[in-house]
């Protein structure tokens, strides 16, 4: 279907769609355009399909689960290495194991039910792939994604948390005034070096704040070394997730800064640089999941976890006379092997550890918005929680 689509050919196809779904065969045919739509749709705008696209599964390749029902997938993990179960399902209270093996579980992700009436159909001037688009696309891509984030801001502040070196880090936050004292170290969570500098103009102390600062050409140098960590993990930082409003601003870079060839291409354009410092560079515009100011860097998926789909996108749709009901799903699963793979780049001199009394006044504009329009049988908590641990 056609994305692109003015008013009367999008009447046109209203029409079309409309007439279809008086028939059973009719049906079949918009329920194959609504799974392929959609599933491109998905394609397109999921950051998380473009960090990695989940390998396809069938039954055969799942466990089972001695506690429940759902299939899950057994995955092994590096000698001493901590290990984390995604939860698409609603969750962000997962746990991290250090053992030989981990399960994650495979869960349903599932639109809300969306009801089209075909008469009115007929007259709206929006065209179905773009109510599509609204109703079940961007439900899953939505769902997807902002589970990635929040999992993933579960598992780099457990890291900050648990990092022996520095047990300050266990009840401090990490912000300029308390890394300027020794309080609390960088680990699993880092803040560029112009948050970390951040005065007062006045009194000269460091300022607590969430004022986005611009990153520096040595801040991605310091970022790809945190993945070869005071726990000697050997990594290398692959993948750097990144807004579009912290994306566009590399677009400012000097002359100095990296040569007048690419900065002359930056002067047509503010798309930026499709990889940094050996990152390869996925920008989003979903700021409401990946807010201005974080910035989430990946290691090589062979070594960091797996990210699978069992089978292909399912759909449901009914007609009650003018009334047609539809809803999608699809099922997911996603592990983290080796949690020193996630790295948090901080643009910002606050501190949005969340604990008691560590997180800094205001911290809500960097963290990861609730979206009601995700479907209510997957909506994740509001809160991020730090993951409990077991040891085998």
């Amino acid at each position: 279907m056609d994305k692109r689509l003015d008013q009367r050919g999008a009447v046109e196809m209203n029409h079309r769609v409309a007439d279809l779904l008086q028939s059973a065969e009719g049906m079949e045919k918009v329920a194959a355009l609504v799974r392929d739509y959609t599933e491109d749709h998905i394609h397109e705008t999921s950051f998380a399909d473009k960090l990695k696209e989940p390998d396809k599964i069938t039954d055969a390749d799942c466990d089972r689960a001695v506690n429940h029902f759902d299939p899950i997938i057994i995955d092994e993990v590096d000698s001493g290495q901590w290990a984390m179960a995604i939860d698409f399902t609603g969750s962000t209270r997962n746990e991290v194991v250090k053992a030989p093996r981990y399960a994650f579980t495979i869960n349903r992700i599932q639109t809300a039910t969306v009801t089209y009436d075909t008469d009115r159909l007929r007259t709206v001037k929006q065209p179905f792939s773009k109510l599509l688009r609204r109703d079940l696309g961007e439900a899953l891509s939505n769902a997807k994604d902002r589970g990635l984030v929040i999992n993933v801001e579960s598992a780099v502040q457990y890291v900050y948390k648990t990092y022996a070196g520095n047990t300050g880090n266990a009840t401090n936050g990490l912000n300029a005034s308390n890394l300027a004292d020794g309080t609390v170290t960088e680990y699993g969570v880092y803040k560029s070096s112009a948050a970390k500098e951040l005065v007062d103009p006045v009194t000269g102390d460091p300022l607590d704040n969430f004022v986005t600062q611009r990153l520096v050409k040595s801040d991605l140098t310091d970022f790809q070394n945190t993945f070869n960590g005071p726990e000697a993990e050997l990594l290398v930082g692959n993948q750097l997730l990144v807004s579009d409003f912290d994306a566009n601003r590399t677009s400012d870079w000097t002359i100095e800064t990296v040569g007048d060839a690419q900065v002359a291409s930056t002067v047509e354009s503010t798309k930026g640089y499709k990889s940094l410092k050996n990152f390869q560079v996925v920008r989003t515009r979903k700021n409401q999941y990946v807010r201005p100011g974080n910035m989430y860097a990946f290691a090589p998926w062979e070594n960091l976890g797996r990210y699978v789909q069992l089978d292909g996108l399912s759909s449901f749709s009914a007609k009650e006379g003018t009334k047609v009901r539809m809803y999608e799903w699809m099922y997911l699963g996603m592990g983290f092997a080796i949690l020193n793979g996630l790295k948090k780049f901080e643009l910002y001199s606050g501190s949005s550890i969340i604990g008691s009394g560590m997180q800094d006044t205001g911290y809500e504009v960097v963290v990861p918005k609730p979206d009601s329009f995700i479907p209510q049988n997957n909506k994740l908590d509001e809160g991020i929680y730090v993951p409990n641990f077991t040891q085998a």
